[in-house]
């Protein structure tokens, strides 16, 4: 339990050190704010990440004027008022209750907006280093897991992404998560990219998504 409470303990000096390391390297706030939520999205997937969305408030002390970025979720275009109507559980599991993601919106929005003292790369390495290195099974998330754990079994990408191989079983707490590597690749490609939005939404990853769930009768 001991070596467990360390491990995350390291994790949020880690977290700590990444917003540190942009401040020192010439980035604002905001900057280091999207950096850290990047990380947070790898560490708590249950709760952040690509897939979701968020409201970040930013107040400029120079101007003193408060902005508020709402990148939120939204719901898919096709959707209707009842699509859940007598449903039990539709709107928590499976692919149709998967709202379009704003999280990726919402970061480059404020980057534009409010940052660009950094290259847009920076902000999202250290999330793929915590990617290829692996990062701890939190209590949270291990909770998590096993609450959804039918759910997460009868999928088989989810499958394959949170049971440790070495196991043959669902992470656990402090167990170090190594299976997203195909979340590593996609974090690259927006990293790189001119214009994330563009590939995210439209591009390559939107059309890889599209066929994700064309191929689940949607």
């Amino acid at each position: 339990m001991e070596n467990l409470h360390l491990r995350q303990l390291l994790l949020i000096m880690l977290f700590v050190l990444i917003l540190e390391d942009i401040l020192l390297r010439g980035g604002n706030a905001v900057e280091a704010a999207i950096a850290t939520a990047f990380c947070i999205g790898i560490q708590d997937p249950h709760s952040a990440g690509l897939g979701g969305g968020h409201l970040m408030t930013i107040y400029n002390a120079t101007t003193k004027k408060c902005h508020v970025v709402d990148a939120r979720e939204v719901a898919p275009l096709n959707s209707t008022e009842n699509i859940f109507f007598n449903r039990k559980n539709a709107s928590k599991y499976g692919y149709e209750a998967v709202a379009v993601p704003g999280e990726l919106h919402g970061f480059w929005t404020e980057y534009k907006n409010f940052g660009g003292n950094l290259e847009w790369k920076t902000l999202v390495e250290p999330a793929i280093q915590l990617l290829e290195e692996g990062s701890p099974t939190s209590h949270v998330l291990a909770r998590q897991l096993q609450l959804h754990k039918q759910q997460i079994l009868s999928n088989k990408l989810l499958a394959s992404i949170f049971t440790n191989p070495k196991s043959g079983h669902l992470f656990a707490a402090g167990e170090q998560i190594n299976t997203r590597n195909k979340l590593a690749d996609t974090l690259r490609i927006l990293a790189n990219s001119s214009n994330p939005l563009e590939i995210f939404y439209k591009g390559e990853i939107a059309r890889s998504i599209s066929k994700e769930f064309e191929k689940n009768s949607l």
